[in-house]
């Protein structure tokens, strides 16, 4: 016979109500039916005297439950979350308790402690900095608390007198004398530090905190097995203490003991799986390993937990750089050189971002605060070197791989990079070496075949760049890198199909490298297709709206394209309304605000970005460009001092300076600017340049000419030194002199500017035979130079030789027969000669150059001389409508109307030249006789 109350009926369990109620209130460990809130918290305490604290943790909240403003329930669960870790939650229960009227001495503290845990230093230092409890080692604890926050905001001295205050309060805290053992290890005392330490752990043998002390000043002792020893004894005295077990992951990481690092890090998950600092190290771990995706989604946890942790900020840029998702890279990597202006890995890391997607200018001015330091890193020389590289400064680049090579010889990479530079640079054979060592290293690093495909193309071997190429794309065939740098070479020889082709390889590869897109832009142009270079950017814009970089691209196109600076401007503050924030989108905008005189404007930009980041010398640089484009030069010196005194190694800002001086008519103080950064870096060319002019135009010709012959020591194959030298003797008469130096410069390569100095030198020297004798032999070893071709016919002019300047100006014709200014010069010269074709010659020249004023001019004076009056009349008229204020133009134009008798108009431009023209000149004198003549 069945029982119908038999709990099991057709395989189910069947409860009666009254069992449930009872279950469901032994659900809740027996405690929340039937139960007062007393009872509840009086149960609570039992726990804890167990230490059984997730049953009191559990007691508590039901109690709180029942009673929400039950002050020592509050306290007690605020110092169970502590317990547990759970640092936000006690934070808010001590909070809560304490506003409840719970004793200060028993809740502050915790309370000032979990805050400390939370990383709010600067609210437990205005908390708690003058609370006094009535209980001394309570306030010995808070006192601690206080110096704990300062030491976290590297306020060293004032956390040492608070350490010494609690130990005042009690001579016994451990916790104090733990604090003042690290101050004294923070301020360099480390015999001190260890000394406190060790005493600590003779008096109690268990002491995490001691034992970790004692882990630091190894650590800067470099004495690494008793790092890893004294961790151990911290994580034996304290087993959940996560930052311990933090501290021994990382300093094995360090060490390079991978696998035993991973060990750890499996232990340290047992203690706290979730907790930010395990969710960072195994984000770390996954980074290590390539295992990017996991390591991202890891350390986008950390960030959303803690969202202003600097080291996983530091772990997401360099992950998304890796992933070549430069936006998001440069976000958190921003965010920490902001946090942290010094940090030399974020900035490396942010400069290398810029490098990757052909930014080198910004990478340069990112790295620059680095490049000051009296000791540099490697891997800031090699990164230095790579920016240079891309910049096209051979020689800084071939400078920082040599001290890279240096440090050490056997990296392959910066072996190859500097043979790299010194093919740039021209030295084939020691390039070449270097090459060959590379290679020696390591057969298998790709960099030698990027080197050698570079080295192909420079010397037009397009053919053998291909074939080098084949080895790059079989090491690294998905690069987009390597489709890129196909595309250079297939554009080097003139392939553009092949070469779009190859640029697109590389946008698949990686949808957002703007080295492709650039290049890709850049053929639009080659092509007569800007609208379709603009619309690639507007592409990659309208994928990622918030990214700076292609509208401050797309800005430059549109300079190089003609565009309004208005229209400028508009594509720059889309980038700002895009992405507000964006410091290196308003410093863009702020600098073409200058350009459309928009100063006020872009001076609050410059002040905003200077308060909100007001030690950076990218910002102050913007500031000190627009304080000295409105005129306020002293607060321009005043602001690149500033720069100065955050780069005291960098001689870039004093540069810079200089200039600001110069053009402020302060030689002294150029010259002074000068000679600083010539301190830093005695081989900068650029400073020497203008040291040079600056000396000279001091009237101090010798100190010149020493500063040249330096250069000449420096690099005595070069013409640099020897053509600055010419222009010194130049400057003050001394011919003979000046062509000794330029001959001297031209012999090293110099260029038809030397070559042309040279002969005006022997000119001034009186020696114009041997001047004939340089120019010809010149023209013989340079029969396609049209420069000193054209020199030629200017002195055979300035001679009256006619005859001479016509045969000059005829064959630089024929070698640019399109060349509108030339054609223009021969036409004039043709109608003094009385030649047929001076008319036809300024009608091609104006074909050529229809605006141009010069041109309407010769043609208009040739044609009313030939009789054609009103066709040369309207030419003479465009040319003044097009230049209105040039009083020679007018000149001419009374000349025509003084032939065609009309008087009254021939004279109303004379009273113009007379108002235009300086008072005195040769032109003002002869258009008053003119006038006088009527």
């Amino acid at each position: 016979m069945a029982d119908s109350t038999h709990p099991m009926r057709d395989g189910r369990l069947r409860v009666k109500p009254a069992r449930l109620v009872m279950m469901l209130c032994l659900s809740v460990t027996l405690t929340a039916c039937g139960q007062s809130s007393e009872d509840m918290l009086s149960s609570a305490r039992d726990y804890l005297a167990k230490n059984d604290i997730n049953a009191a943790s559990i007691q508590l909240k039901n109690a709180l439950q029942k009673d929400g403003t039950i002050a020592e329930a509050r306290y007690l669960l605020g110092s169970v979350y502590l317990q547990q870790g759970d640092v936000p939650g006690a934070v808010r229960e001590l909070r809560r308790a304490s506003e409840l009227g719970y004793p200060a001495r028993e809740v502050l503290p915790l309370l000032s402690r979990a805050m400390v845990l939370a990383g709010d230093f600067d609210r437990v230092v205005s908390d708690f900095a003058n609370t006094q409890v009535d209980d001394a080692a309570a306030q010995a604890r808070i006192l601690t608390n206080v110096g704990d926050a300062l030491l976290a905001r590297a306020e060293i001295a004032a956390a040492r007198g608070f350490y010494e205050s609690a130990l005042v309060a009690n001579p016994d805290d451990v916790d104090a004398r733990v604090g003042l053992a690290r101050s004294m290890l923070f301020a360099g005392e480390v015999d001190a530090a260890l000394a406190e330490a060790e005493a600590i752990v003779a008096q109690e043998p268990g002491n995490a905190d001691a034992h970790g002390i004692r882990a630091e000043v190894y650590r800067v002792q470099q004495r690494r097995d008793d790092v890893i020893t004294a961790l151990d004894a911290a994580i034996a005295g304290q087993p959940g203490a996560v930052n311990y077990h933090y501290m021994l992951v990382s300093v094995l990481l360090e060490q390079e003991r991978f696998e035993e690092a991973e060990s750890r890090l499996e232990a340290m998950k047992r203690v706290a799986r979730n907790h930010p600092g395990t969710l960072y190290l195994q984000a770390f771990m996954d980074f290590r390993k390539n295992n990017l995706e996991a390591a991202r989604e890891g350390v986008d946890e950390v960030l959303r937990q803690i969202p202003n942790h600097l080291l996983a900020d530091l772990l997401a840029g360099n992950i998304h750089l890796r992933l070549n998702d430069h936006v998001r890279a440069r976000q958190h990597l921003e965010r920490v050189v902001a946090r942290a202006p010094g940090h030399a890995l974020a900035r490396r890391s942010l400069a290398a971002s810029y490098l990757a997607t052909g930014d080198a200018a910004r990478a340069r001015e990112t790295l620059d605060p680095l490049l000051g330091a009296e000791v540099q890193e490697v891997a800031t020389m090699s990164l230095a070197g790579q920016i240079y590289l891309a910049s096209g400064d051979f020689e800084r680049a071939s400078d920082y791989f040599a001290q890279v090579s240096a440090a050490n010889p056997e990296d392959v990479r910066a072996r190859t990079s500097l043979g790299l530079a010194r093919m740039a640079g021209g030295e084939s054979e020691a390039a070449f070496a270097d090459l060959e060592a590379a290679a020696a290293l390591d057969e298998t690093a790709a960099q030698p075949d990027v080197v050698l495909i570079l080295s192909h193309l420079r010397a037009g071997e397009f053919d053998k760049a291909l074939s080098a190429h084949e080895q790059l794309a079989r090491k690294l065939p998905d690069h987009p890198q390597t489709h890129n740098l196909k595309g250079g070479i297939l554009l080097a020889m003139g392939d553009q199909p092949g070469a779009r082709a190859a640029f697109e390889k590389a946008l698949e590869a990686a949808p957002g490298f703007l080295s492709a897109v650039v290049n890709l832009a850049r053929i639009d142009l080659a092509e007569n297709r800007p609208e379709d270079a603009k619309a690639r950017l507007e592409a990659v814009i309208s994928q990622d709206p918030a990214r700076p970089d292609p509208y401050i691209l797309l800005a430059d196109l549109q300079r190089q394209t003609g565009a309004s600076p208005a229209d400028v401007k508009a594509t720059l503050q889309r980038a700002v309304t895009a992405n507000p924030t964006a410091r290196v989108a308003r410093a863009a905008l702020a600098r073409q605000l200058v350009i459309t005189n928009e100063l006020p404007r872009a001076l609050s930009i410059a002040q905003e970005l200077a308060a909100a980041e007001p030690d950076d010398p990218t910002v102050l640089g913007v500031l000190a460009q627009v304080q000295f484009s409105m005129g306020d030069r002293q607060q321009a010196i005043s602001t690149l001092n500033r720069i100065i005194r955050l780069q005291p190694q960098s001689p870039a800002p004093l540069l810079v300076l200089a200039e600001v001086q110069y053009a402020s008519n302060d030689r002294v103080g150029a010259e002074q600017s000068l000679r600083r950064a010539l301190g830093l870096r005695g081989d900068w060319l650029e400073a020497q340049q203008r040291l040079v002019v600056v000396l000279a135009e001091q009237g101090k010709s010798n100190e010149a000419v020493a500063v040249a012959r330096e250069v000449q020591q420096q690099r005595s194959e070069a013409m640099i030194g020897y053509a600055l030298e010419g222009d010194v003797h130049a400057a003050a008469g001394r011919w003979e002199d000046a062509a000794r130096a330029y001959a001297s410069a031209r012999e090293r390569g110099g260029a038809t500017d030397v070559a042309v100095k040279e002969h005006r030198s022997l000119l001034g020297a009186g020696k114009q035979d041997e001047a004939a004798t340089a120019a010809t032999r010149w023209l013989a070893d340079h029969p396609q130079d049209v420069g000193m071709r054209a020199y030629l016919a200017e002195q055979a002019l300035a001679t009256s030789d006619f005859e001479e300047a016509e045969r000059l100006y005829r064959a630089v014709v024929a070698l640019q027969p399109e060349n509108p200014l030339i054609l223009n010069n021969l036409a004039w010269v043709a109608g003094q000669l009385g030649k047929n074709d001076a008319i036809a010659l300024a009608e091609r020249a104006l074909a050529l150059a229809p605006e141009s004023a010069a041109i309407l001019d010769t043609l208009g004076m040739l044609q009313v001389e030939a009789g054609q009056h009103e066709q040369g009349l309207s030419n003479l008229r465009k040319a003044v409508d097009a230049a209105p204020d040039q009083p020679v133009l007018r000149l001419n134009l009374a000349k025509a109307f003084i032939k065609m008798e009309r008087k009254a108009d021939a004279a109303r431009e004379l009273d113009e030249v007379i108002r235009l023209a300086p008072e005195g000149s040769p032109i003002s004198q002869e258009a008053a006789r003119m006038k006088e003549a009527f």
